[in-house]
């Protein structure tokens, strides 16, 4: 196929298409003319939605320098407490001492609140199995 060809057919096609439109105007007036302005709106909203975002907004960085009025201050840190201790070396076991020092004996009371607990927690498993 040649190129006249191929332009004889779009030819033929738009005209084609353009006897469609105006039968279908002439039928359906009140139809066509709101498709018409429906088209063209949407038509325009899409160019300007293009034009919108074709914009490249160019911020301009400008450079504040900073002058300062005083030198700054470096706050004081908080105060020490007296038997606070920021860094230890592990031992692998500890003297009977130490132990003592660091832990409690529980009493029967906790003792107590701890089985109550654990039942507690047996019954709800229980409960929550098939």
């Amino acid at each position: 196929m040649d190129i006249k060809g191929v332009f004889s057919n779009i030819k033929q096609s738009l005209i084609s298409l353009f006897e469609k439109i105006v039968s279908y105007y002439q039928t359906n007036k009140k139809q066509a003319v709101i498709i018409t302005v429906l088209a063209s709106t949407i038509i325009l909203l899409v160019i300007l939605l293009c034009a919108s975002l074709s914009k490249k907004s160019n911020p301009k960085t400008s450079e504040n320098k900073i002058v300062l009025s005083e030198s700054p201050l470096i706050p004081s840190s908080p105060e020490i407490q007296e038997n606070y201790t920021l860094s230890r070396t592990t031992k692998d076991k500890w003297t009977t001492e130490e132990a003592d020092e660091w832990f409690t004996v529980p009493g029967q009371k906790d003792i107590d609140s701890l089985s109550k607990m654990n039942e507690n927690l047996v019954s709800d498993i229980i409960e929550a199995a098939p």
